[in-house]
């Protein structure tokens, strides 16, 4: 089997004429970035630097994609790390997953203070302003420093990338993906995604989010331009799409749902698209709807896939006659599983459910991640070992709850840690939310619990983007009243105009419910 470094060095000697990345400011061709790409490379091989994980600290930028590739053509794995966390976040990811190479952009470098740094590669800058460190290597050396001929191969098991957790609470986890998983999962969306080479692919997502690594290496390897959002047109990126002629277009629905409250998505807006792919969240079908009207030569694809199984590992084409369908809360399926892997429904002692029962979806196959960085207690408890036909086989537990509908197709139902209980009393939020969307006419509605100082769940509020009166909560509790028991009404209506988002672009929870806590 070809590896994964031979594909994608492959594919950018093929496409080497073609733009590989571009944004609002300049492009450079495959051939370029290669040849970037392999200098990073010859300098860490020179330094002797190989199996080790190597730090980006730049977004959706240049140095970013050089970085990424000259780590993986060097025999090393890269570890994103977002330069919005806080220090103590950005220092215990570097000692985690002891880096000691990192290649950044100029500005996203300042919130490093960790010592256990010994290289810092800039790979798009010229001036050398950092104090005292081992080595500084600048765009200017780069272009001195003998290339690697070809990428070094190493081990496929081996590490192509560890992302971490991008909560805002708790200690981050590092998820191992390795070479053989990022391949698996490239060969699959190739059987999926068909676009000839110098289509344009929007890159909106940063890269601790693991959405980035479709958006970085499916074109790479198909020779597709990236095409770099500006940040201030990632919230609602209409224009975007239309200027730049993108062909295929990814993100979380979040973005499509703030596009949608904005009025963007008007009739055929987006007559270019080819295929359209969301994932990372539940997508309603009435931002699906709203995207299948304005992107009306699109494929429209919803997938699913935790970062534990290398991005996808579902997928479900929306079409017309999805809009007639009444889907488990108003939620676009999930889909068919990838053809090379397999996917159960368990209950809490781990046997499988049983026709449309809810159960937690576990996931095998060759996308399936080895585990958790430096943390077996954690890898045995998420990867159990499942023995069928005599054979033993690692399954990933997701978390997440799901259901198969009377056709035999996969709905999501909800995170586990969304089903919360009050007075005894359980339910899912992610129904009372689906009830509330019919209710608050189409805008965002988002429920949040209200703990007490141990914890408990004490009641829910609403967080919704249009202001709501005393007789229009009066209504909306009238509509719901059959379907949304008393206990389980949002005690409150909070209007806010933008629900916040986390660095991934999904819905900040923890925040919301922190703003809650503190405004009650």
């Amino acid at each position: 089997m070809v590896s994964l470094e031979d594909r994608l060095f492959e594919a950018m000697k093929s496409h080497k004429n073609i733009v590989a990345i571009k944004d609002e400011n300049r492009e450079i061709t495959y051939e370029e970035l290669l040849s970037k790409a392999l200098a990073i490379a010859g300098y860490l091989s020179s330094k002797k630097i190989i199996n080790r994980n190597i730090g980006i600290i730049a977004q959706r930028g240049y140095a970013a994609y050089s970085g990424i590739l000259g780590s993986i053509f060097s025999g090393c794995s890269y570890v994103p790390i977002n330069n919005k966390y806080s220090q103590e976040k950005i220092n215990d990811i570097i000692i985690q997953a002891d880096v000691e190479v990192i290649i950044a952009e100029r500005d996203n470098y300042k919130n490093v203070t960790c010592d256990r740094v010994r290289h810092i590669i800039f790979p798009d800058d010229v001036t050398d302003f950092v104090e005292n460190p081992v080595s500084v290597i600048t765009k200017k050396e780069l272009y001195d420093i003998q290339k690697a001929p070809k990428p070094i191969l190493i081990d496929s098991k081996e590490n192509a990338y560890i992302i971490f957790t991008s909560g805002s609470t708790g200690k981050p986890k590092g998820v191992e993906v390795t070479r053989d998983n990022l391949l698996a999962f490239l060969i699959n969306m190739q059987k999926y995604i068909s676009l000839k080479p110098g289509y344009i692919s929007a890159q909106i997502h940063e890269l601790s989010f693991d959405f980035s690594v479709f958006q970085v290496f499916f074109p790479i390897i198909t020779g597709g331009t990236i095409s770099v959002v500006p940040k201030e047109e990632v919230y609602c990126p209409s224009d975007y799409i239309k200027r730049e002629n993108v062909e295929l277009w990814s993100s979380v629905p979040t973005i499509a749902d703030i596009m949608n409250k904005f009025g963007v998505l008007s009739d055929n807006a987006f007559p270019k698209l080819k295929y359209s792919i969301f994932c990372g969240e539940p997508l309603s079908q009435q931002v699906a709807n709203a995207w299948l009207g304005a992107a009306p030569n699109s494929y429209v694809q919803n997938y699913y896939g935790p970062t534990e199984a290398t991005v996808f590992v579902t997928k479900y084409d929306y079409e017309k006659k999805d809009i007639k369908e009444s889907y488990y809360n108003g939620i676009v399926p999930i889909g068919d599983v990838f053809d090379d892997h397999k996917i159960l429904l368990i209950d809490e002692n781990e046997k499988i459910v049983q026709d449309s029962n809810i159960g937690e979806i576990i996931v095998n196959g060759p996308q399936v991640a080895k585990g958790y960085l430096s943390d077996d207690e954690r890898t045995k408890k998420s990867f159990i070992s499942i023995k069928s036909a005599d054979e033993v086989a690692v399954w990933y537990k997701t978390g997440d709850l799901a259901k198969y509908n009377e056709k035999h197709i996969l709905e999501y139902v909800s995170r586990k840690d969304n089903q919360i209980k009050i007075a005894g009393r359980r339910v899912e939020i992610g129904e009372i939310e689906s009830i509330l969307r019919g209710a608050v006419k189409g805008y965002n509605a988002t429920v949040i619990p209200v703990r007490n100082q141990n914890g408990i769940i004490q009641y829910l509020v609403a967080y919704v983007t249009i202001p709501l009166s005393v007789d229009d909560i009066t209504e909306i509790r009238e509509c719901c009243m059959e379907d949304i028991e008393d206990i389980f009404f949002p005690k409150k209506f909070i209007y806010i105009e933008t629900i916040p988002t986390t660095t991934s672009g999904k819905v900040d929870r923890v925040k919301l419910e922190s703003m809650a806590n503190v405004r009650l």
